[in-house]
């Protein structure tokens, strides 16, 4: 089985793909096999597409706004694709000067924005995640894309120019 939740649908700074769908489907490859993708979840919100489910986007939110985020969703009847990086679940601080590679070097202004970004709200992350793993059932990626796999019949094909 081959699949994969890289793709945010929605255009950011650094990442995500405009107008990619949002919903799980089955692609063929160029090269014949398969692939289920699974994206990450975004909500619609006053006809923009805003990013709801990494690591990131959950510590910025306050707890009552995924709450409401999630019930909406739910009532939507769509599924979600949570992500988060290990260290989200660590609430120590953590410093870009001491985990990027020797010699890569940052001015002091972008170092404190790196930081501040690694660390904001870290400490909230936990109970945020048991809020979710209470109230709603979750499964894993694999079990899902089986599940996409067998229930789909797309024929997009991803990877090939238009």
């Amino acid at each position: 089985m081959i699949y994969d939740s890289s793709i945010f649908p929605v255009k950011l700074k650094n990442y995500g793909i405009a107008d990619f769908p949002y919903e799980d489907a089955l692609y063929n490859l160029p090269n014949g096999k398969q692939m289920v993708e699974l994206p990450l979840t975004i909500m619609n919100w006053r006809d923009k597409r805003l990013p709801v489910a990494g690591g990131g986007y959950m510590r910025a939110l306050p707890k009552f706004m995924l709450k409401r985020i999630f019930k909406k969703l739910d009532g939507e009847k769509r599924d979600v694709m949570l992500y988060m990086h290990p260290y989200e679940f660590d609430d120590r601080w953590i410093s870009c000067s001491t985990h990027y590679p020797p010699g890569k070097g940052f001015s002091k202004p972008k170092s404190f924005v790196i930081n501040v970004r690694w660390n904001l709200f870290r400490g909230t992350i936990y109970n945020k995640i048991k809020y979710l793993l209470q109230e709603y059932n979750f499964v894993t990626c694999l079990k899902k894309a089986e599940y996409v796999k067998a229930h789909s019949h797309s024929p997009a094909v991803l990877g090939r120019p238009q």
